[in-house]
C-alpha cells in the first residue's frame, strides 16, 4: 500500500500476539530481573535515608559558601527525600503486586470456566435464578 503523494510503502503495525509463550516468558523474566534490581536499590535508598550523610562540616550546612547550591542538592539528596522515595516505591511495588494477583485470579477464573462440573453448577444456578422471574 502506498501513502498519498508518495510512492513509499507503508508498513502497518500488527497487534502484539498476547498468546505467545515466548513473549510471556520474556515479560516474566523482565519482571523478575526488575524485582531483584528494585529490592537492592530500595535497600540502598532506605539505608541512605535512615543514617545521616557524612559531611566535612560535622553535620552542619555549608552556608553561603556553596557556589552551586542547586547542583549540590541534586547530587546529595537529603535523608527525607530518600525516605519519601523509598515509601513511594514501596507503594508502587504494592500496586504491582495487586496487578499480578489480579492476573492470577483472571487465569484461575478462566480455568474454572473450562471445568465442565463448574460450568454445570453455574448453569444450574442461573436457570434457577431466571425461572423465578
Amino acid at each position: 500500500m502506498t501513502s498519498l503523494g508518495s510512492n513509499a510503502k507503508v508498513k502497518w503495525d500488527r497487534p502484539k500476539d498476547r498468546l505467545n509463550p515466548q513473549r510471556m516468558d520474556r515479560d516474566i523474566l523482565r519482571i523478575l530481573e526488575a524485582l531483584v534490581d528494585i529490592r537492592h536499590i530500595w535497600e540502598l535508598v532506605v539505608d541512605g535515608g535512615a543514617w545521616p550523610g557524612r559531611t566535612g562540616s560535622n553535620g552542619r550546612g555549608t552556608g553561603f559558601t556553596d557556589l552551586k547550591p542547586v547542583e549540590s542538592a541534586v547530587l546529595a539528596p537529603t535523608q527525607r527525600q530518600q525516605r519519601d522515595a523509598s515509601r513511594e516505591a514501596a507503594i508502587e511495588v504494592g500496586t504491582a503486586l495487586d496487578h499480578l494477583e489480579l492476573a492470577a485470579d483472571i487465569l484461575h477464573r478462566g480455568l474454572l470456566r473450562s471445568d465442565s462440573e463448574v460450568l454445570a453448577r453455574f448453569l444450574e444456578k442461573r436457570r434457577a435464578a431466571t425461572q423465578g422471574r
